[in-house]
């Protein structure tokens, strides 16, 4: 029998964020594991990829896992750019 006490409703809606919490955050440590251990190997890392991006269908979906992937990839990315302008700065004088 189910009671219709605002704190019992409180505790179901906050179980219910924290299994929500809890799904999002293993999927993304799956995600971020997977792109980690296949980032050697160029041909299992577009896979990878593709799979994540496959599997989504709406556009919002889309835009999360770019943030994501980007938020993985932005300190790499910023290296490269950083060297990038390194380079470019001084190979005049190579």
């Amino acid at each position: 029998m189910h009671s219709k006490t605002s704190e019992d409703r409180q505790a179901w809606v906050d179980a219910l964020h924290k299994k929500h919490t809890d799904l999002e955050a293993k999927k993304t440590q799956y995600w971020t594991n997977r792109i980690s251990r296949d980032n050697d190997n160029p041909a299992k890392l577009w896979q990878s990829m593709s799979q994540l991006l496959g599997r989504q269908n709406s556009n919002e979906s889309q835009i999360c896992i770019l943030v994501f992937v980007l938020t993985i990839f932005s300190p790499i990315l910023s290296c490269v750019l950083r060297y990038l302008q390194w380079l470019q700065k001084w190979a005049p004088y190579f």
